[in-house]
């Protein structure tokens, strides 16, 4: 786990946002109490809360990297109108190393609108192929499946049953290096443990992954 922090006399760093300049940026009716980034196995994970609240809709999570503009990438529900504090999160599945600027659009239910600051973070790319364990596990009937790869290769992640027979090719195809998710929906197959295998050349990493209908 990675992250970036900055401290009270850099307003500007890396990574969170001073509670007091968070306050004054998002003015009251909705109060931004702080806002951080930390990178969780090759995801961008975005933490926020809130003091109050006065007719929040939710907010837009907007991300950048240099030289390009803002774009919207997800959004969260707000809470409406509260007096206790709140708090969100989200999680950024982009794939792609580097360094990354976010802010949040907060929105309100008549169409007015405030924006956080920005906050930045750098990606790495893992130094070898990681197939992680997948979340969650037992799952029922879908399950994420994240892995990395350093450099350039054509990936193979195959199904198989506890018996070794190959149930299906999740994905066959090239990929570049940097942080992959697979969706895997298990809606057809029968309760029971299952292996993800992950193969790249001559690497071979291997999970066992439990459906549990």
């Amino acid at each position: 786990t990675a992250s970036q922090s900055s401290s009270p006399d850099n307003l500007y760093g890396w990574g969170i946002l001073n509670a007091f300049d968070a306050v004054n940026y998002f003015p009251t009716p909705v109060e931004l109490e702080s806002f951080s980034a930390s990178v969780i196995n090759g995801k961008v994970n975005l933490e926020w809360s809130t003091a109050t609240e006065k007719n929040n809709r939710g907010f837009e999570i907007e991300r950048k990297t240099d030289g390009s503009d803002f774009n919207t990438i997800g959004f969260v529900p707000g809470s409406g109108t509260v007096i206790t504090p709140k708090h969100y999160s989200f999680i950024d599945l982009n794939n792609i190393k580097g360094v990354f600027t976010y802010r949040l659009k907060q929105l309100d239910f008549d169409g007015k609108y405030t924006f956080s600051k920005e906050i930045s973070i750098n990606v790495p790319i893992a130094s070898d192929f990681v197939l992680e364990q997948n979340y969650p596990n037992p799952f029922n009937p879908s399950t994420r499946i994240n892995y990395s790869v350093p450099n350039g290769a054509r990936v193979k992640l195959i199904l198989y049953d506890i018996l070794g027979n190959q149930v299906k090719v999740l994905s066959d195809e090239f990929k570049e290096a940097g942080n992959y998710t697979y969706n895997l929906n298990a809606d057809r197959l029968s309760s029971g443990v299952y292996i993800v295998r992950l193969n790249a050349g001559t690497t071979n990493k291997v999970i066992k992954i439990t459906l549990a209908k």
